[in-house]
C-alpha cells in the first residue's frame, strides 16, 4: 500500500517534467536539417496525401508548415511512402524516401 501511495505521489513531478510536444498529430520517422538560420523537418505520412509535408522552424520549437514534397502518388508507387530523410549539400537539398513499388501487370 506504500509503494502504491508513493507511486501516485511521484507521477506529478515525473508527469510535470515531460517534453511538450512542438507539432500537433502524428510525424513518425522525423527528419531535420538546419539550411542557413532555419530548420526543415519532414515526417512519414504513410498513405496519405499531400505526402510529406514540410515544416520550417526557426528554434525548433516553434514550426510551420511549408509545403509538401508529393501532392499525388508517383506513377510508379501504389500505395505507402515513408521515412522521409532530408540533406542539404552545397547549396541543394536533397530528400530521400521509401516507397511501396506498384507491381507491374502479369502478362
Amino acid at each position: 500500500m506504500r509503494l502504491l501511495l508513493l507511486l501516485l505521489l511521484c507521477f506529478p513531478v515525473f508527469y510535470s517534467q515531460s517534453q511538450q510536444l512542438v507539432l500537433p498529430a502524428d510525424h513518425p520517422d522525423p527528419s531535420v536539417v538546419k539550411i542557413g538560420n532555419e530548420y526543415w523537418a519532414a515526417g512519414t505520412t504513410s498513405n496519405w496525401f499531400p505526402a510529406f509535408t514540410l515544416y520550417r522552424s526557426p528554434d525548433l520549437v516553434n514550426w510551420t508548415a511549408s509545403g509538401h514534397v508529393f501532392n499525388e502518388m508517383p506513377a510508379w508507387a501504389d500505395y505507402y511512402m515513408w521515412a522521409p530523410e532530408i540533406t542539404y549539400e552545397n547549396g541543394k537539398v536533397y530528400l530521400y524516401y521509401t516507397g511501396h513499388k506498384r507491381a507491374e501487370a502479369c502478362v
